[in-house]
């Protein structure tokens, strides 16, 4: 059997992730050791989803694809740098995760 936890120390951001495929693939990522970003429009689905996950393994973030520039919005980390999402190391996702997953946005 493959190692369960193959995806330990990865943060992976999921686009549509509120519902269908995309949360299907949010928890996938995370029942083999992934932290995720639920990215999507549907709001309060999104949110549900990340309950159901645990808040320690995932954070919501509104992500409209269709707009070129939102996938790729970047937070600003405890330590005061911005940084796109996309690029995120576990320690950066970790402080966001401590803050509630509200770093605030940096257009």
């Amino acid at each position: 059997m493959a190692n369960k936890l193959r995806l330990e120390g990865k943060v992976a951001v999921i686009t549509g992730a509120a519902s269908g495929i995309g949360e299907a693939s949010a928890r996938f990522f995370v029942e083999h050791g992934a932290r995720v970003v639920v990215a999507d429009i549907q709001d309060e689905l999104g949110l549900q989803v990340v309950e159901s996950i645990g808040t320690d393994k995932a954070t919501y973030r509104h992500c409209d694809v269709d707009h070129r520039r939102e996938p790729s919005r970047g937070y600003r980390s405890l330590r005061g740098r911005e940084m796109c999402v996309l690029d995120m190391d576990v320690t950066a996702f970790d402080e966001m995760m401590a803050r509630g997953g509200s770093n605030k946005s940096v257009a």
